[in-house]
Formats: structure tokens, sequence, C-alpha cells
């Protein structure tokens, strides 16, 4: 029996040590799809732990995690691409090379709920190239003049941007204390530009763990005007702003604004348009009368309004973000005197109810007739036994 059961022991033992030390083969895969980013890797014994997006183990979708039942060397982790803002997956796109990137940080660790010292983390980065949009115009030609060839030209996409600044128009933001007048800026890259100009769709305000309200509904705010003023856009369309008062949510000092931008067409003399109802969506139109869409912006039920899916807005939306970081108002109130952990432990009182001699007599006296009793109940046992 005692050798059965020390070889259980060895056999358990043998397996949870494959488990700890256990490791990577080499440098884990990335396959950029157009659907999903895809992270597989390969361990020398069969993987039990998790594979997860930093600080989004918990999200659905963002985190897999294997079982010995399932006997994998090769664990992997696909992340769907709608599901990019759920996951905290940053985005970052590159003008000059008319790509986007989009950046996070895989964990893979050897233990399904405990983090250790052999877990490893990588930085994982896939690069998309963007499509170009084409537009075509219609020209009237003179009817004794024969058009020799037909001429036809393909227009790079334009690139968007969403930044924070102040009302001075500064980007470098450094210690931004709440209620600081602030301004959310979209820009189109190619300025200036005749053919091309945008339209605020929707944005999210939201933490780095996904807690968050919608704030913008087509261009409008549905929060107080004091928070964020509806959208106002430039005369050749090509800019936005509104006004914002630097505010946060109660659990984070950081504050993430994502919004959905599209592009649109000015409309020019010789634009012709099929008619249909598609082709007018592209126009940019005037803005909207948020007075009309939004009567009472302050609303208990815009107040808790939630998050939308942004991508669902339009199928041309950019999906545009920006973050910035409150200054912590109770920063200094920490690192000056405050009282220390041991400063806050009971310390003795000197001052008592009754005095030290008549209370050790009344513990004495209570543990010694606790001690008779005992005794009298085991002789009495012993009596009735006998």
């Amino acid at each position: 029996m005692r050798t059965l059961l020390w070889d259980v022991l060895f056999v358990i033992t043998t397996v949870s040590a494959k488990t700890l030390d256990n490791q990577l083969i080499g440098t884990p895969e990335v396959i950029c799809g157009p659907d999903e980013m895809r992270i597989r890797g390969a361990t020398e014994y069969i993987f039990e732990g998790q594979m997860f997006i930093k600080r989004r183990r918990r999200v659905a979708g963002c985190a897999s995690v294997y079982d010995f039942s399932q006997n994998s060397t090769t664990p992997e982790l696909a992340i769907k691409l709608d599901q990019m803002s759920a996951c905290g997956i940053e985005m970052k796109r590159n003008n000059e090379e008319k790509s986007l990137e989009i950046a996070t940080i895989v964990a893979i660790s050897f233990h399904p709920q405990l983090m250790t010292s052999g877990d490893r983390s990588f930085a994982v980065h896939c690069v998309y190239t963007q499509q170009q949009m084409t537009v075509a115009t219609n020209v009237d030609f003179i009817s004794d003049i024969t058009p020799s060839a037909v001429l036809g030209g393909t227009a790079a996409p334009p690139a968007l941007s969403l930044s924070i600044t102040s009302q001075d128009g500064e980007t470098s933001l450094d210690d931004v204390k709440l209620g600081a007048p602030l301004m959310l800026v979209w820009t189109l890259e190619q300025r200036p530009s005749s053919l091309f100009g945008l339209r605020v769709l929707g944005c999210n305000a939201m933490t780095s763990s996904g807690e968050g309200m919608r704030v913008i509904d087509n261009s409008c705010s549905i929060v107080d005007q004091q928070l964020v003023s509806d959208v106002r856009y430039s005369e050749d369309a090509t800019g936005a702003f509104a006004d914002l008062r630097a505010f946060k949510f109660p659990d984070s000092d950081e504050i993430i604004f994502q919004c959905a931008v599209r592009p649109c067409l000015i409309k020019f003399d010789h634009l012709q348009l099929d008619g249909s109802a598609s082709a007018q969506e592209e126009l940019c139109t005037a803005s909207p009368e948020c007075s009309r869409l939004f009567p009472t912006p302050s609303s208990p039920l815009n107040r808790t309004r939630r998050m939308s899916d942004l991508d669902s807005l339009h199928p041309s939306a950019h999906i545009l973000d920006t973050r910035i970081t409150l200054a912590d108002e109770y920063g200094s109130l920490r690192s000056k005197q405050g009282p220390s952990f041991s400063a806050l432990r009971m310390t003795p009182s000197t001052d008592r109810c009754i005095s030290s001699p008549f209370a050790y007599f009344v513990i004495a006296s209570c543990s010694f007739i606790i001690l008779i009793s005992v005794v009298a109940i085991v002789v009495i046992r012993r009596k009735e036994r006998q």
C-alpha cells in the first residue's frame, strides 16, 4: 500500500513539475489575417496554462486557457479584428506608407490561474496596407470634338487623425487636472483638399479596462454640454473640433476617447452621382441640428448611455483613438508626511476600567474552576464505566 501511494505521489509530482518547468521552443509565430490576428507557440511538454492579452485576461475573446485533457503542445490565441476595442489593442496609422499598424502585448502563462517565473510576454505587431479609393468623374465633351482617350485617376484615401489639445492648440499636455478646458480635434492630413472632407459619426469615452459610455452621437453631444460640446466643422469640411472639460472615471486616471470618423466627398460642379441613396451618403452633408435630435442632452437617459460598437456606424468609418492621463490630485497627499502603517497600529492604552491585580485574580479563578470541572467529569465517567 505504501509503495502504491509513493508511486501515485511521484506521478503527480512529475506532472506538476512538467507544468511549472515547461518552456517555449523558439519564438511564437504571428499570423496577421484579414479577419483575425493569431499568435501560435510551441512548448516542450503538454501545455497547461493560458494565453491572454495583457490586462484583458478575463475579457471574452481576449484569452485562451489550456489543460492537460487537450494534449496540446502548440497553444495559440486568435483575436478577431472586430474585438480590438474590447481587447485594448492599439492602432497607429502611417501616413507615409499608407499602412495601419496594430500592436498589443501577449502573455503566455504556464499555470491556469497564477503567474510564475517562467511566464513570457511578447510585443505583437501586425501591419496592414490601406486600400485605395477610386473616384471617377464624367465630363461632357463638345459634340464636334472626338475624344481620343478616356483618362482615369485613382486618389489615395485620406488619412484622418484625432488629438486632444489645450484651448491654445498645444498638444503636449502634462499634469492635466479635472475640469481643465481642452479640445477634441479631428483633422484631415492631406490639407488643403478640394475633394475630401470628414464627418464625426460617434465617440466613446472609456478606461483601459473597458468601462465607458457614449459621449457623441452623429456629431452631437449626448452628455452635458459643459463636459463635451457638439462637434463643429471648418468651412472647408477638412477639420472638426469639440470643446471638452477634462473628466475621468472613478477607478482610472487615464481616459481614452475612441471615435468613428468617415471621409466624405465635397460636392463640386463636375461631380455626378448615380442617384442611389448610398452615393448620396458619401457627400459631406451639413451639420445636423443637435437641438432637434437630442433636445435634452443632459437627461439621465443620455448620462448613462452605454458604449456602442463604432464599427457598425458606417462601412468606411475609421476608428481613431487618443488618450490623456489626468493628474492625481491625491498624489501630493500621499507623498507628504502621511501616517505610516506602523503608526496606524493599535497602541496599548494606559487607561483601564479595573486594576491589574484584580484582573489577574479573576482570570486565575476562572481557570481554576474550569480545571476542577474537567477533573470531576473525568472521574464520574470512570466510575460509570466500572
